[in-house]
């Protein structure tokens, strides 16, 4: 099983799976006629489908994800900052943005962009979380470093590494 998350996967048009449902569409549809609409909606979801994993925005995420992976944050930034005036920006790059913000130790940045993602992943996702806490701990923010870490410890509550960061920010006060 692929733990990758969704933000850093390669968008890419997965054909077999969408000829396979379309079949299962049209079958349905000879056996129930007014399926026939749902059928041609697919259709028209497919081909908007394809052309959106093929088109320029799929290219130019691609390429921001590979200068992320290969931890050249700078021309990342650049590409993601190409592609804002170009198209409206998805949580999935917006993530992908912040960390590099992270890793450039740019935590103001950080902070701003992750901020910004409506997505329940950024809630839920542990590296985006702890990268957060470390944010606010170095922006000097402590009680919101607290809290985020506080979230993580009834999550994770066996996890040393939270409770060693809580006690650490505790004896700072």
């Amino acid at each position: 099983m692929d733990n990758t998350p969704e933000y850093l996967k390669e968008k890419h048009f997965n054909i077999r799976y969408h000829i396979v449902i379309g079949l299962l569409f049209l079958v349905i549809s000879m056996l129930y006629s007014y399926f026939i609409f749902l059928f041609i909606l697919y259709i028209i979801f497919s081909i908007y489908s394809y052309i959106k994993a093929n088109g320029n925005y799929s290219k130019e995420y691609n390429k921001a994800l590979k200068y992320y992976k290969t931890s050249n944050y700078s021309n990342c930034l650049n590409t993601i900052e190409d592609m804002s005036t170009n198209y409206v920006i998805e949580d999935n790059i917006k993530i992908i943005k912040a960390l590099c913000h992270f890793n450039l130790n740019e935590y103001q940045d950080y902070i701003k962009d992750i901020s910004e993602v409506k997505s329940k992943e950024s809630n839920n996702d542990l590296y985006i979380l702890l990268n957060k806490a470390v944010s606010y701990k170095y922006l000097g923010e402590k009680q919101k470093a607290l809290e985020v870490y506080n979230y993580l410890e009834k999550a994770f509550p066996h996890s040393p590494l939270i409770k060693e960061s809580i006690m650490e920010i505790k004896n700072q006060n």
